[in-house]
């Protein structure tokens, strides 16, 4: 979504958003995203996104029974006002969300990953697995990058006393997800543990750590390490 913008072309710095050095400077009358529930029933903001589309920004309550006949467009600067602690956002970057779970609470952030682009990466992740567990390993080759040797990976695997077998059906919420860089708004690099499963174990003490790259629409994936944490 586009959000209308009614900043004036001189502005000054009491007019911005927090500007420090290397950030764009975002007018605080810029017009932004919220909802009914924020502004005319006191709720909360818990979940702040800079989007990746247009670079608007969004301010929203966790209620999950929020429509679309609930949005509302108000001034940044009035976001503010009910909220001050919102200004700790002023450098988030586009393509970046931000989380809290009350009020006071520090806010935790991340990029912004689309659900086609998460499902790209878990289905990726997913065939790493079960080539692993099935020793294909041209077919591991494919699906990693050139900088991974397939045949290294098996040589520390084999080391490793366990039979492996294929994950669990939701197995991307045992992921350890860390996002890294973010050279522009559609390159997105993430620090990737992904546990193991093994007969033996269930869930294996061994991680694969994986560099994960979006870029030019696809995953470029690296496996980087084999370890116990």
């Amino acid at each position: 979504m586009t959000a209308p913008s009614n900043a004036s072309s001189e502005l000054s710095c009491n007019d911005l958003w927090n500007p420090i050095p290397g950030h764009s400077l975002t007018p605080k009358n810029v017009a932004v995203f919220t909802t009914t529930q924020v502004i005319r029933e006191g709720r909360p903001v818990l979940y702040v996104s800079h989007d990746l589309d247009d670079g608007a920004w969004q301010f929203h309550t966790d209620d999950e029974s929020v429509s679309v006949k609930d949005a509302m467009v108000v001034a940044l600067s009035e976001m503010i006002e009910i909220d001050p602690s919102l200004t700790d956002l002023h450098d988030l970057p586009i393509g970046w969300i931000a989380r809290r779970i009350a009020s006071g609470i520090e806010w935790v952030r991340e990029p912004k990953i689309i659900e086609p682009q998460f499902a790209q990466l878990i289905d990726q992740l997913r065939r790493i697995q079960e080539n692993l567990c099935d020793r294909e390993v041209e077919n591991l080759g494919e699906v990693l990058d050139d900088r991974s040797d397939p045949t290294e990976v098996f040589r520390v695997l084999d080391e490793y006393p366990a039979t492996f077998v294929y994950p669990p059906v939701r197995y991307e919420e045992e992921l350890s997800i860390i996002h890294l860089h973010e050279s522009s708004p559609r390159r997105i690099q993430l620090s990737i543990d992904m546990p193991l499963w093994s007969s033996e174990e269930g869930r294996s003490d061994l991680e694969v750590h994986v560099w994960a790259v979006f870029h030019e629409k696809i995953w470029q994936i690296e496996i980087s390490d084999i370890r116990v944490p």
